[in-house]
């Protein structure tokens, strides 16, 4: 939610045109007016219906999603503001996606990188933004226009050359063709020089969609009255028209070079598959520390990713904790832990204790409301002595590192609906 405000404010302050800091001869300076243009452009945006520029920003910026995003509600002002300041978990995460995936980040951080007085007004993080700026000034000095989303960083927001979401698609090393960044179709292959296929495939038949109807009560937290207009149209219920990405790709057995593939290294290690290693949470983790998030704000987001990604479907534990490996401090990467039982990764969600805006979450404290809400469901019953026996060490306020041994864990069942259960 802090996301979506901080970019549409900033949209907002574009669009109107106010964001120069000229000022009224208050004898202000530009950084001080800008903060107080931005502090007026939140009132505008959430509280001023009549504010034409404003209801213009939040078009731009969350307004071109469609029934196919899960928890969308629509692209009309008052259903955006509504869910910006009210909407529930699945709502406003939908708004962080559209807002992704229309770009309009790329329009203020070329302004931003192009004038840092209003970057440290926005509180953006200066050297990201210079480094993420050298990097796409590199891409479109030396890569052709058709190379850029292979072998390049194409965008603001786009994975990192050290990212796993890069091995999702097609990548031959000098010639590919595409249309549109993450496509959902790739017509290239690699070719003698080395590069990989995508490991990603669309289904031959295209999406599949969620196969629910908007009342069943699997759906956590059930639709809101704003999700199921959007949805339903005015009937009281109806099939839904979401595509979570379990919905949409299978991954293949594609091996990088001579090395082993996704695939194949997945199920080695007893993880789940869903739809590859998921670009969303990149994109969100890789925005997130432009805007400035600190290393506990990072933390938190993964764990929100997670929640929210493997309920909707998207992607499994391991596909976002995999995306989001570049972005993590030492102690909460999973490549740390070598060779460990697939279930483990769990215990680097959190560090033992996380502080933000005067906030301490303690881990054990986090596992033991999750044991509560799991001990009475099948998918406890089913995980088996064993794995139990982890989660409860865990709730125990030992060292996450500690329950990882054989007698305690076990991998997660390859079942990608135990997985959507137990998280």
């Amino acid at each position: 939610l802090c996301l979506c405000l901080c970019l549409s404010v900033a949209v907002s302050v574009s669009v109107s045109g106010s964001g120069s800091g000229s000022g009224s001869g208050s004898g202000s300076g530009p950084g001080e007016l800008l903060v107080r243009e931005v502090t007026a452009g939140v009132s505008e945006a959430l509280r001023d219906p009549s504010g034409s520029a404003a209801d213009e920003a939040l078009r731009i910026a969350f307004g071109s999603g469609s029934r196919a995003n899960t928890g969308y509600a629509g692209g009309s002002v008052s259903a955006i503001r509504e869910v910006l300041l009210s909407g529930n978990f699945r709502e406003q995460w939908a708004m962080a996606y559209v807002l992704q995936k229309n770009h309009i980040a790329d329009e203020l951080f070329d302004r931003c990188a192009a004038d840092e007085t209003l970057a440290r007004a926005l509180g953006l993080n200066i050297s990201t933004m210079r480094s993420r700026a050298l990097e796409l000034a590199q891409t479109n000095a030396h890569v052709p226009p058709e190379s850029r989303y292979s072998n390049g960083i194409a965008d603001w927001l786009f994975p990192s050359f050290a990212s796993w979401v890069r091995f999702d698609f097609d990548s031959p090393m000098h010639t590919h063709t595409h249309t549109q960044p993450f496509a959902h179709t790739h017509t290239s292959s690699p070719n003698a020089s080395g590069g990989w296929l995508g490991c990603r495939h669309l289904r031959d038949t295209g999406c599949l969609g969620v196969q629910l109807r908007s009342d069943n009560p699997s759906i956590r937290p059930p639709l809101s009255l704003r999700e199921l207009a959007y949805q339903c149209g005015g009937q009281p219920s109806c099939k839904l028209a979401w595509q979570p990405g379990a919905s949409c790709y299978t991954v293949r057995e594609t091996p990088i070079g001579t090395l082993a593939s996704y695939a194949t290294r997945a199920r080695r290690y007893g993880y789940v598959m869903v739809a590859g290693v998921s670009g969303t949470t990149a994109n969100t983790l890789q925005l997130a520390l432009l805007l400035g998030a600190d290393e506990s704000e990072l933390v938190f987001l993964r764990l929100a990713m997670v929640a929210w990604l493997v309920l909707s479907r998207d992607h499994s534990v391991w596909e976002v904790l995999l995306a989001a490996e570049t972005f993590m401090p030492p102690g909460l990467r999973i490549g740390e832990g070598e060779d460990e039982p697939a279930l483990c990764i769990l215990g680097r969600l959190l560090p033992p204790s996380l502080s933000w805006q005067g906030h301490t979450l303690h881990s054990a404290e986090a596992w033991r409301a999750i044991l509560n809400a799991l001990e009475s469901t099948e998918a406890w019953r089913r995980l088996g002595q064993n794995r139990r026996g982890y989660f409860n060490c865990l709730a125990s306020a030992a060292k996450p590192s500690s329950c990882c041994v054989p007698d305690r864990a076990g991998a997660l069942a390859a079942k990608p609906e135990l997985d959507v259960e137990i998280l």
